[in-house]
């Protein structure tokens, strides 16, 4: 069985009966018009077609269904009681024409006081609808945002360990280096007696000290590196966090390229390749100038020995 409803047909039904009753009701008042010479009323019919020729939509039907109910009985015998000059019938006449009058009036209030109503509501659930979808879509960028965001975090701690490791290595270096360089003072006169020449001796010394301050700025500079890199990953998971917010204040309009501006600037980046090509260079100078001042003192040293022999 079909249980459905032929909404367009009802329509259609609706809208026909809305157009009988309305052209009814401007043929009833057009009779009246021609009919009758009282200027009062004259001016009354008048200005109630001038009205009444605004309503066109169906959902006044009830309007134009009232009037016909008011003037069904303004219409009985109406030629009768206009040719024997009927007074009391004109008098009728203008109380039903007076009445329609304060419908029509009654009707336009009603309906200013429910659009001035319904704009104060409806602007009052925009609001809150406004509200409610700004919530929503700052919790749906903080929830896209969560997994980018901890991927920054991560990499945060990351590079803070490797900062604070080669930072400890670094201490670690200087105090080794210090403290070898102290322990071969003291032991100097014992190497030199039992296992190592005079220049052996200054040779592993430099040695030591050229070996400690290579490892003394490489750790220095990874740890500098490394801090960079925790920082620059510390600002990005910030921006994240603050990425809807800052996203609310956009216009809709604008908002796609601003997101492709930030995806250029968090994603894609090409890695900063100078500090390793420093690092290397770095460590591959301090070999050389330690292997050549490793050499000079063996010269001179060598020289000194020489020069005494001789002269002993």
């Amino acid at each position: 069985m079909n249980f459905g409803i032929d909404v367009n047909g009802e329509n259609e039904k609706r809208e026909k009966i809305f157009q009988e009753n309305k052209t009814q009701v401007f043929e009833n008042l057009n009779y009246i018009k021609n009919k009758i010479n009282d200027e009062d009323l004259l001016v009354i019919v008048r200005n109630l077609i001038k009205e009444l020729e605004k309503y066109n939509s169906i959902n006044n039907s009830l309007l134009f269904q009232a009037i016909l109910d008011l003037m069904d009985d303004t219409l009985k015998d109406f030629n009768e009681s206009l040719a024997n000059e009927n007074k009391e019938f004109i008098e009728k006449v203008r109380g039903d024409l007076l009445a329609i009058n304060s419908l029509l009036d009654a009707y336009i209030t009603s309906g200013r006081h429910f659009q001035h109503v319904l704009v104060e509501y409806l602007g009052k659930a925009y609001k809150e609808v406004s509200n409610e979808v700004s919530s929503f879509r700052r919790a749906r960028a903080i929830a896209d945002n969560a997994l980018t965001e901890n991927i920054y975090h991560n990499a945060v701690e990351k590079y803070r360990g490797l900062e604070m490791g080669y930072r400890t290595y670094f201490y670690r270096a200087i105090g080794i280096t210090i403290g070898l360089s102290l322990l071969g003072l003291f032991l100097k006169n014992w190497l030199v007696t039992e296992y190592l020449g005079n220049i052996e001796f200054w040779v592993l010394k430099l040695s030591i000290l050229a070996v400690g301050i290579t490892l003394i700025t490489y750790f220095l500079k990874q740890s500098a590196h490394y801090q960079r890199l925790a920082d620059q990953n510390y600002q990005t998971q910030v921006e994240l966090q603050a990425y809807p917010s800052f996203m609310e204040s956009i216009p809709t309009e604008e908002a796609a390229s601003v997101r492709k501006e930030l995806a250029l600037k968090y994603f894609g980046r090409e890695i900063d390749g100078a500090a390793h090509k420093d690092m290397s260079n770095l460590i591959s100078d301090q070999m050389k100038s330690t292997t050549e001042m490793v050499k000079a003192a063996t010269d001179v040293l060598t020289l000194k020995q020489k020069g005494g022999s001789n002269g002993g």
